[in-house]
């Protein structure tokens, strides 16, 4: 099993998206997938049309008293399940302060579900927090959504020396572009950049497209409502990237 975390300190570029239709990208290979939203927004929840069985169940798992397999829920891809958020994941930082051994309890989560899924990926809120510091150092690869301006460098400049404070291997993080409109200058300039200052950032992008934004409306993955859209395509050689990226991690 290998966990794959969408995450970025900064917010609103394409971490869910991402996680979304990397996830029914995977599942379409008929490996086993197990999406968990984790962000309390629960847009990737909305995504697949699901609904949390219950509200603050976490803290529940966290003590021991209910199996995280009891929250699991099918989607209409045999492949793919979901673990569902709501918005008291909010607080997952005052579980681990409150429960004794908490980031074991939570490294246990995940070796409960080693021999059914092939990947776990995480849809991580933003931000620095226990619950972020935890994810990145369970996870097997961080893939880190950036869009090309220069606000975003200071986002990467973070990301960056915060793995390496935290002794996270650089192996673990790669970065890819993410809402990019080609006609704008500063995003062709800034593409370019990236790729100059560092050799984590995958020669795949995602292009903004408002097919991503409809998502709300079909509440489908773009690569399952529109299997033959350009952005799919991007989707489908980011996932190729990333394969090769968790096999050199790991």
């Amino acid at each position: 099993m290998k966990i794959l975390s969408f995450y970025n300190i900064k917010g609103g570029v394409g971490k869910t998206a991402a996680s979304v239709n990397i996830a029914a990208l995977a599942s379409a290979e008929k490996k086993k997938v197990l999406l968990w939203d984790m962000d309390p927004q629960g847009a990737a929840t909305y995504y697949f049309s699901l609904k949390p069985s219950s509200q603050h169940w976490l803290k529940s798992v966290f003590k021991g008293k209910e199996d995280i397999h009891e929250f699991i829920q099918n989607t209409e891809n045999d492949f793919l399940d979901v673990i569902p958020s709501d918005f008291s994941f909010r607080l997952i930082d005052v579980y681990f302060n409150d429960i004794k051994k908490s980031e074991k309890r939570f490294t246990k989560l995940f070796d409960g579900l080693k021999t059914e899924y092939d990947y776990v990926i995480l849809d991580c809120p933003p931000g620095i927090s226990l619950l972020s510091e935890n994810i990145l150092d369970l996870s097997d690869l961080i893939a880190a959504p950036t869009i090309p301006t220069p606000l975003s460098f200071r986002t990467y400049e973070q990301l960056t020396m915060f793995c390496e404070k935290n002794k996270i291997s650089p192996k673990k993080l790669v970065f890819f572009l993410s809402m990019v409109e080609i006609k704008k200058k500063i995003h062709l300039e800034h593409m370019e950049y990236f790729k100059k200052i560092s050799d984590r950032f995958c020669k795949a992008y995602i292009p903004y497209r408002s097919v991503v934004e409809q998502m709300g409306i079909y509440r489908n993955p773009v690569t399952v409502q529109f299997p033959n859209d350009s952005t799919t395509l991007a989707y489908k050689l980011l996932w190729k990237e990333l394969k090769v990226y968790i096999q050199k991690a790991g």
